[in-house]
């Protein structure tokens, strides 16, 4: 929701621990690196990469996926060694990282690296998409490493749990899933360090490895899974085939605002539609809020709505998105931390603002929010609205009536998100909201009610690219995946650059690359 945040600073959040819901590959665990020097090595550079500052560690990690940042750099992450950020071997966003070895002579290892909450005892499972490309694939004694680093107050390593991910003879050209469990934090841990990079010998060794979508998750003592119902009450409700949790009572954000579970706010009707509004007691106003118990993931999240919306006060907000709950704060990092994506319809105090937008969070961050207004002009006031999530992009769609999909001849509007914050895969849930702004009364003073008649959901598990020349997956081909297609020219190695499956990269691949230029078929 674009104000959900109201009395923090533009860019804040309630960071959290996600769990991704993919299916994962056994991991090759070592407790420390292969041969004594190259211990050595590892702790004077984990020393050499202590975190200068405490008053930044988060319980999750930020950024996950590497979406935010320059050309050269990662919001949240430190680097050191030889790495770069690269648009290939995505899993989800538009960006990943790459780490090769530092070529200094000697057991050193290049990467990448962000703090995250610790205490002795803790113990923590760590999930990670590594890989590596047959062009320049990991060879010798160089591999791919991911690191919890166990650090004093002072920023010094204590201990650290090593894991292998990619080496040599791994298949390449694809990403997979690491999941790895640490020992428990030892005594004096103050915070913990995720360092994912590549580890080289002496020899030089050449290859480099691809990371993308890096999560922490504290499993020992685990955090309250009820954390995430703090401000629901025990009432619930059934529509459109799921269960809701209905908010209240209570003072609670947006806004903030009074909300309450009461029937007269929130219901579902004989016709099974949902009711939701905004109501007057007395004095006080009494704003409304439901979400699912279960998180879905990736997929279509289509609303359909019955009523005046391009008619809505200026000061009320009705929000359908998705929003997951963390379980600690911080406002310093810039990303969508919340994995929350909004449809929203407001006028946001305006009385000549548009009425609709689809949001990315941080709202704040340009291109994050696409804004439009409906002119409905007819007598059924059915629209149907709708986010379509997947790894790489967000498509957003409003239509006239309940059909179930956009055509050419009832589409409002359709925007593709593309940006760095679409959510990653934790557990965010569906929510929908009618709530005031700034706890301002509707300038009519009237009670306020919309209904929602019903919800979809069509799931989408990482789809596979919808064109085959959609080499890194962004769902649009072009000079990225010819270049992808040039680095293995003239290949007769499988790869998916060979796109006629003749065995060889060549001119009759490259011709049906520019036969396919441009954005995929939906």
């Amino acid at each position: 929701m674009a104000s959900r945040l109201e009395g923090f600073p533009p860019r804040t959040f309630f960071p959290g621990m996600p769990h991704m819901q993919e299916t994962t590959l056994k991991a090759r665990i070592s407790s420390s690196p292969t041969g004594p020097c190259l211990v050595i090595a590892m702790i004077v550079f984990l020393g050499a990469f202590a975190s200068a500052s405490m008053a930044q560690v988060q319980c999750q990690m930020i950024n996950p996926s590497f979406e935010v940042g320059s050309a050269t750099s990662s919001a949240a992450w430190s680097k050191t060694g030889n790495v770069a950020v690269r648009n290939e071997m995505v899993v989800h966003g538009q960006r990943s990282v790459k780490a090769w070895g530092p070529n200094v002579g000697a057991w050193d290892i290049s990467g990448w690296r962000q703090d995250f909450q610790a205490q002795p005892g803790w113990k923590f499972s760590v999930e990670v998409h590594a890989g590596h490309q047959s062009v320049d694939p990991a060879t010798g004694s160089l591999r791919g490493i991911v690191n919890v680093e166990w650090r004093n107050a002072d920023g010094q390593v204590i201990s650290y749990d090593s894991f292998t991910t990619v080496q040599a003879g791994d298949p390449t050209d694809q990403m997979n899933l690491y999941t790895f469990q640490t020992s428990a934090a030892p005594s004096g841990t103050a915070y913990a360090s995720l360092m994912c990079g590549v580890v080289q010998s002496p020899a030089h060794e050449p290859g480099s490895v691809f990371y993308d979508l890096a999560l922490t998750r504290r499993i020992d003592p685990q955090i309250d899974p009820n954390l995430q119902w703090n401000d629901f009450g025990d009432r619930t409700l059934e529509f459109a085939g799921y269960t809701w949790r209905v908010k209240g009572n209570g003072w609670y954000g947006p806004g903030p605002n009074n909300f309450s579970d009461s029937p007269a706010n929130v219901y579902v009707d004989e016709q099974g539609r949902l009711h939701i509004g905004i109501r007057r007691v007395g004095n006080a106003w009494f704003c409304s809020e439901i979400t699912l118990e279960d998180p879905l993931g990736y997929g279509d999240y289509i609303f359909k709505t019955a009523g005046e919306l391009e008619k809505i006060d200026p000061n009320i907000v009705l929000g359908l998105f998705i929003w997951e709950y963390q379980p600690c704060y911080d406002g310093i990092y810039y990303s969508n931390v919340a994995n929350e994506f909004d449809i929203e319809f407001s006028r946001w105090t305006d009385p000549n603002g548009d009425t609709s937008q689809f949001v990315a969070q941080p709202w704040s961050t340009q291109g994050n929010i696409f804004k439009f207004t409906m002119n409905l002009g007819r007598s059924d006031y059915l629209t149907s609205h709708a986010f379509r999530w997947k790894p790489h992009v967000v498509e957003c769609r409003s239509w006239y009536g309940h059909d179930d999909q956009e055509s050419p001849s009832n589409t409002i509007q359709t925007w593709d998100y593309l940006g760095p914050d679409n959510p990653y895969p934790g557990e965010p849930r569906v929510h929908i909201n009618a709530w005031l702004i700034n706890t301002l009364p509707p300038t009519d003073n009237k009670d306020f009610e919309v209904i929602i008649s019903d919800f979809k959901f069509i799931p989408m598990d990482q789809p596979e690219p919808e064109c085959p020349a959609d080499l890194n997956g962004d769902e649009i081909v072009n000079g990225k995946d010819l270049a992808m297609l040039l680095a293995v020219w003239n290949s007769i190695e499988k790869t998916d650059a060979d796109l006629n499956s003749d065995g060889l990269v060549d001119g009759n691949d490259l011709a049906v690359m520019l036969g396919s230029w441009g954005l995929c078929s939906p």
